[in-house]
Parts: structure tokens; sequence; C-alpha cells
């Protein structure tokens, strides 16, 4: 046998249909004709234990290949976020943002409905001409203001807009 115990190995199996994995040696069978003497343990996932090997399904990993592998899982694990990921991103932080204005607004835009109900259309518009005017090259006065910024207000208005429509049913 060509592993020991703790030894950390490639493991191929033996199909060739999936990938190579890491894992460590965790105990070899006692019995010498044993065809899969070797049980092992992956380095990555959830740990399991079990899978049974034979020395044609192993190779060893050494400390650069042991690297390499490591910066890849690290790589893979700082891959940017999906667009559903970031979707839920955005809208978490527009409804920080809501709660933060509307504490300090006083609920200025529920009040401004009460009084004007179409008043929806007001905010979007000046949103609209604002962005507008930046995608049309206009150099924004109010440097903090970019289109993102504009996008983001529009959409926190018109949720603003949906919640005062189901409460006021």
């Amino acid at each position: 046998m060509k592993y020991n115990v703790g030894d950390k190995v490639l493991y191929t199996c033996e199909d060739g249909l999936s990938e190579p994995v890491e894992a460590v040696v965790c105990e070899i069978s006692s019995f010498k004709s044993s065809v899969y003497p070797y049980t092992l343990r992956y380095l990555h996932g959830d740990g399991k234990t079990g899978d049974l090997a034979c020395d044609d399904e192993l190779s060893p990993l050494e400390p650069e290949q042991l690297r390499q592998r490591e910066q890849f899982f690290n790589d893979i694990e700082e891959k940017p976020p999906t667009k559903g990921e970031l979707h839920r991103q955005i809208c978490e932080s527009l409804n920080k943002t809501y709660i933060r204005k509307n504490a300090d607004y006083g609920d200025s835009y529920g009040q401004l409905r009460k009084k004007y109900p179409d008043s929806i259309l007001i905010r979007l518009f000046d949103k609209f001409s604002r962005l507008e005017r930046l995608i049309s090259g206009h150099e924004a006065q109010v440097k903090d203001e970019s289109i993102e910024d504009t996008l983001l207000d529009m959409a926190n208005y018109a949720l603003m807009e949906v919640v005062e429509r189901r409460l006021s049913k």
C-alpha cells in the first residue's frame, strides 16, 4: 500500500465521471487482500467519511497542489453574487434606507398621499427628470446624486406607493 492514515490525497473515482476531490486517508483495512483498502474523508464539503478507494484511484497531494487547490476553492467562494442574490441585497438596502428616511421625514410621503392621492406621479416625474438629465450627460450640481442613486430613489418611491395602496384597502 502506498498511503498511510493522515495522508492527503487526490481521489479520482475509477468511473472517471466525477471531478477529483481532496481527501485524507482516515482508515486502512486490516485485510491485505482488500480491493479498496482505504477509507477517505473529504477535505472540502460536509466532511463525509466512508468512501472506499484503491491505490489506482489516489494520487499524492503535494504542498504546491494543495496551495493551488486551496486558492481554487477560495476563488469559488469569492465569486460574484448571482442576479438573484444581488437583487436581494439591493432590496435589503432599499428597506434600510426607507426606514431611516421615513423616520427622518416623519412619514411625509404617507401624509402627502392622503392629501394628494396621485402624488406618486409628481415624485416619479421629479426622479425621471433628474435621470433623463444625468443620462443625457448634464453634470450634476449635487455631486452625490448619480444615475444609480436616482434609480434606487425611483424604486423606493414605487415601493412606498405599493405600501400605501395596500394599507389603504
